[in-house]
């Protein structure tokens, strides 16, 4: 908000309003507060992995900022207190990564290239270093791709996405070699093995002989006679087991390994529980970890199955993953069932109960909230439709926050028509960056001053 005290100032009397005055609203018409805010001890923007990605974004300006005026002395010291941070377990494997991804280039590709390349001549042995390239190298290569479709991409595109991605897959496998946490980097490799063609004769050793004994049963154990992958799922599978040795709850490097292993990618669903039931038979690999697992497993087929244009099998399926493993991270997945319901299937009942079940999982969630007030309102029951929006506009949604503020200008809904109220409740949206309701504002001063002159 612009101004805090602006914000107090409106909004307590309008949810005095809303919610504890009802003789103020017309007769026969009364709002009772939700019982889903009664618990609500946060807006959305201000729940933990919210913060959290506001802080990575900040990061990630700080970063490049380092990068570019060639501060190899802070960028050092940074990344190192990441590291410390993860091997003292204050942070997992995928925050760990989160940050090692900061350092990707703001500037378009090959504009920071030079930038990069000289950290790692400066600090040969600076993991980070060698990780950042292999992940500028990385976005080149899709740059170099471009976004149209495969049957659109000229050979020329496709070549050189391969030069690119091959020099990706060198730096992180020499970045490997730096450091005995190398999870981030096999999580790449994972990512890049599908459009980088097969590692170099002896790097396939090399990483053979950084895999323990016994994991050796569930991952990939003949090779040809020159050292080579027989298959990129072998390739990504080594990878993946690398990656499970280096930090057995290494989640997101199995959700990169399904999503490349996919049907969409030629792999099959079958294969992949195959995979999981092998890892599932590691004791090292603990429960909640193997659970996330499941969830990413299942949320992919969600994504496939949508785009076969099966959005009930699509609904099934994130459900399912969300119950998998239940948590922030995974909201999303409701969500997208939720409103496959909803607009998709037309099951207004199925996607009423999703979005309830988000709000109860989490108290101020207002986008759930809103989304049971409109199904409210679609089946016409006004009073449910403007409790619902009364809630979620007195949690910060900025929609909502609009939206009564226009009822309270006309008189709709079963609001009287209010030029304060609608005044308050706009500028409370308009200072979150709604631009209809500045529009409206304007309006609302010609009004009051119109009543004022009369």
């Amino acid at each position: 908000m612009k101004n805090n005290s602006l914000y107090r100032a409106a909004l307590l009397p309008a949810l005095a309003l809303l919610c504890l005055a009802p003789a103020a609203w017309p007769q026969g018409f009364q709002i009772t507060p939700l019982p889903l805010a009664k618990n609500a001890k946060a807006k959305p923007d201000e729940f933990p992995e919210q913060k959290a990605k506001r802080e990575l974004a900040a990061n990630y300006v700080r970063m490049n900022v380092l990068i570019g005026s060639r501060d190899y002395d802070a960028l050092e010291k940074i990344t190192q207190d990441w590291l410390a941070q993860y091997r003292a377990k204050k942070t997992d494997a995928d925050q760990y990564r989160a940050l090692l991804n900061t350092l990707a280039p703001a500037k378009d590709g090959k504009g920071m290239l030079n930038d990069m390349l000289a950290w790692t001549q400066a600090r040969p042995k600076s993991y980070a270093a060698w990780y950042a390239l292999g992940r500028l190298y990385h976005d080149i290569a899709w740059q170099e791709r471009g976004a149209r479709y495969a049957s659109q991409t000229t050979s020329a595109q496709f070549e050189a996405m391969g030069k690119y991605a091959q020099l990706s897959q060198e730096a992180y496998i020499k970045s490997v070699t730096l450091t005995n946490t190398p999870v981030a980097s096999y999580d790449q490799l994972v990512r890049i093995a599908t459009i980088s063609g097969r590692p170099r004769t002896g790097v396939v050793e090399m990483l053979k002989s950084m895999l323990p004994s016994g994991q050796k049963r569930f991952c990939p154990a003949k090779y040809a006679a020159d050292g080579i992958y027989p298959s990129t799922f072998d390739e990504q599978l080594y990878y993946l087991c690398l990656a499970l040795r280096s930090d057995p709850n290494a989640v997101e490097t199995f959700g990169g390994f399904v999503f490349y292993n996919s049907p969409r990618w030629g792999g099959s669903y079958a294969r992949l529980e195959k995979v999981l039931e092998e890892i599932a038979g590691d004791k090292r690999i603990e429960p909640p970890a193997l659970a996330r697992m499941r969830a990413e497993l299942l949320a992919q087929e969600g994504e496939d199955a949508a785009r076969n244009n099966d959005p009930r099998g699509a609904a099934e399926l994130y459900v399912q993953a969300f119950h998998a493993a239940p948590m922030p991270e995974h909201v999303q997945w409701m969500y997208k069932a939720a409103y496959f319901e909803k607009f998709n299937t037309k099951n207004l009942d199925r996607a009423q109960a999703l979005f309830g079940e988000i709000a109860a999982y989490r108290p101020g969630e207002y986008e759930a909230i809103a989304a049971i007030g409109w199904i409210y309102e679609e089946r016409g029951d006004l009073k449910k439709y403007m409790e619902n929006m009364a809630v979620a506009a007195g949690l910060g949604m900025k929609e909502a926050q609009n939206n009564l503020g226009y009822y309270y200008m006309v008189g709709q809904r079963g609001l009287p028509r209010d030029l304060q109220q609608a005044k308050e409740w706009l500028t409370l949206a308009a200072n979150q960056g709604f631009e209809h309701s500045r529009e409206k504002l304007g309006l609302v001063d010609a009004m009051i001053a119109k009543e004022k002159a009369k």
